[in-house]
């Protein structure tokens, strides 16, 4: 747990309050990237590199950029369009992991090969089974799969009880635990279906097979798994228990005149999968905060309240 503060002069009629907020952690199972644990972030808004180790994408098939939640994100049309990333060896991940995405989704897969589409994969031309798969099935369920070979029986898929929505922003999530095998699935921070499981994803991909990271699709074209919508701030993790960090406290106190109220805005250092809980208090008896602020699943910070008093001496905690 790590804990932030900070303190600023508030005016209020002549005299000065000092407000000293000390920020920590409540929840240490609030979920987000914490020291380590993120290996790759497409967040779409113009381009298509991964932010944080440089796996960036290859547009295939007239990708475009539409405004999604964060900015913009990648369009796929359904037919043609996919993000090819080269394998590389950190996203042969063969132990906890988690996969989370923004999605907007146009229309479910019926049309497709496999009646299936990909949001993110990684496999190879030849293979019947996706290391990890995170998709939308016919139906409109999201699924998160995983094979520990190329081989019906060594190979583990988890569903979403009720289609995914057409035509909304939705936060969706997946992860694995190595240690206890619990695959998990989350839909705006709210979790919708859960498995154990003895299989782990497999890492070995033959390079003469085209092996890498498709996103819309799998990673070449033979896949026939085309995704139609929106993806957005588009993440992999290789740990299902990252921790959330605030990282940022700023405050608003432009229009407080003799006693009232000041906007703070608590950032954080990456989205949670869970709605994080956040404590909050004051050293200060002048100022009064409200104890806990929760950052929904899928955002990055939370604005409040904090409330003053006029005040005739200066007060400091």
């Amino acid at each position: 747990m790590i804990s932030r503060s900070v303190s600023r002069c508030v005016s209020l009629a002549t005299r000065c309050v000092l407000i000293g907020v000390l920020l920590l952690m409540a929840s240490v199972n609030s979920w987000a990237q914490g020291s380590g644990g993120l290996v790759s972030w497409w967040p779409g808004n113009g381009n298509f590199k991964d932010v944080v180790s440089g796996n960036n994408g290859t547009p295939v098939g007239g990708v475009l950029f539409l405004p999604a939640d964060y900015g913009v994100g990648f369009f796929f049309n359904g037919l043609s369009a996919r993000i090819h990333v080269p394998d590389v060896p950190s996203l042969a991940i063969t132990g906890s992991m988690a996969i989370t995405a923004w999605v907007w989704v146009g229309s479910y897969p019926t049309n497709q090969a496999w009646g299936w589409a990909s949001i993110l994969t990684r496999s190879a031309d030849g293979l019947s089974y996706c290391t990890y798969a995170f998709g939308v099935q016919a139906g409109g369920a999201f699924d998160f799969s995983i094979a520990g070979s190329n081989n019906s029986a060594d190979w583990v898929s988890l569903n979403s009880p009720k289609p995914i929505p057409l035509g909304t922003f939705v936060f969706i999530a997946a992860t694995l635990d190595d240690a206890t095998g619990l695959m998990s699935l989350y839909e705006n921070g709210k979790l919708v279906a859960h498995t154990t499981t003895t299989i782990r994803p497999f890492a070995d991909l033959n390079q003469n097979d085209n092996p890498g990271i498709g996103i819309g699709n799998t990673q070449s074209a033979a896949g026939g798994a085309y995704f139609e919508g929106i993806i957005d701030d588009l993440k992999i993790y290789n740990t299902a228990d990252p921790q959330i960090t605030p990282v940022k406290l700023s405050l608003n106190h432009a229009t407080v005149k003799g006693g009232g109220t000041v906007t703070a805005t608590l950032t954080l250092n990456d989205s949670p999968i869970q709605p994080a809980v956040v404590s909050v208090s004051s050293t200060v008896a002048a100022a009064t905060v409200p104890g806990k602020v929760t950052v929904a699943a899928g955002r990055y910070g939370v604005a409040f309240t904090i409330k003053t008093q006029a005040v005739t001496t200066s007060q400091s905690g």
